[in-house]
């Protein structure tokens, strides 16, 4: 029998367990609790892959395990969370819009696991990682139940269209995965660090979605400014 690195595999179990336990407590209505889950999910997704690259256990069965919990808990279990606060019951839409975030979620964790097993490996990110599609999704949901806003629900299916978009999408990403926070950094990164743990403590909801939106966003900006930027030299070249 293959010989499996147990701590990594935990922390992908732990990944799976919070999304099943979001979509049981989505079907009992409990909207918060379920968001939640999905964030702590996203907590033990960042510390499978960095403790498997740190120790140097990185494997292809890892990959593939941690692919699979990662389509539940942020693929299923934001696009049910959607479907239970956006849609009346069972309608065209809701089927339409559910199943377009699952499969572009689907597709984006395939076409990851071929960039990743490939030899030359891109900086960054091509499309929006799912984990921050769906962090952007119940951050959202969490700020809406902090200030006591529904309205804001009804344009759940715009959200979900644009997330599924990006994440089929060429647009490039940071990588957390290349900051090596770990190591020796300037004293100016400690006191950054510092100051947004701190403020993500103090309003978290509202902290939480400003840095998923921030993070959604920083891509199509960056690649918009890039588009600019050739075009004008190509305008100067042309002159």
């Amino acid at each position: 029998m293959r010989r499996v690195h147990i701590l990594p595999s935990l922390l992908t179990a732990g990944n799976l367990f919070c999304g099943i336990n979001s979509i049981l407590w989505t079907a009992e209505g409990k909207y918060a609790v379920a968001a939640w889950m999905i964030l702590l999910a996203i907590g033990f997704d960042i510390l499978d892959g960095q403790i498997a690259r740190r120790l140097k256990v990185a494997t292809n069965f890892g990959l593939q395990f941690d692919s699979l919990s990662d389509l539940v808990s942020f693929g299923l279990a934001p696009a049910f969370m959607a479907y239970r606060l956006a849609f009346p019951p069972l309608t065209r839409l809701a089927i339409m819009v559910t199943f377009l975030y699952s499969v572009c979620g689907a597709l984006r964790l395939a076409r990851f696991n071929l960039v990743a097993s490939a030899e030359e490996k891109p900086a960054g990110f091509i499309g929006l990682p799912i984990p921050a599609a769906a962090g952007l999704v119940v951050s959202g949901v969490l700020f809406c139940y902090e200030y006591d806003l529904t309205a804001p629900f009804r344009g759940l299916p715009l959200l979900m269209i644009l997330l599924a978009y990006l994440m089929v999408s060429r647009i490039k990403y940071p990588s957390l995965k290349e900051s090596h926070l770990w190591g020796r950094k300037p004293f100016i990164y400690l006191v950054t660090l510092i100051l947004a743990i701190s403020l993500i403590v103090l309003q978290p909801p509202l902290m939480l979605f400003l840095v998923f939106l921030a993070y959604m966003s920083s891509g199509p900006l960056s690649s918009a400014r890039l588009n600019f930027g050739r075009l004008g030299r190509l305008n100067k070249v042309k002159q």
